[in-house]
């Protein structure tokens, strides 16, 4: 990931805030043993729009991910 965050080339990340689809709320968990944290993503100049279950829940990621220092740029809706 750190590569990608890097990377000029790459215009869009999106975090997939959710496991299985069916989710009633943004899943925040980062993959385990993982060295990223979700603060990392405010070092990248792609914008970072996470991949949702429903649109609904954009404004609680917006939250979430401002309290982290990472501006998001929309979404993306499994549902």
């Amino acid at each position: 990931m750190k590569s990608f965050f890097i990377n000029p080339h790459i215009d869009i990340l999106s975090p997939q805030l959710y496991s299985k689809g069916d989710e009633s709320q943004n899943d925040y968990a980062l993959t385990s043993g993982s060295s990223i944290t979700w603060r990392d993503y405010a070092s990248t100049k792609a914008a970072i729009v996470p991949s949702i279950v429903h649109a609904s829940y954009y404004e609680a990621a917006k939250i979430y991910f401002k309290n982290q220092g990472v501006e998001l740029s929309g979404y993306l809706q499994w549902k």
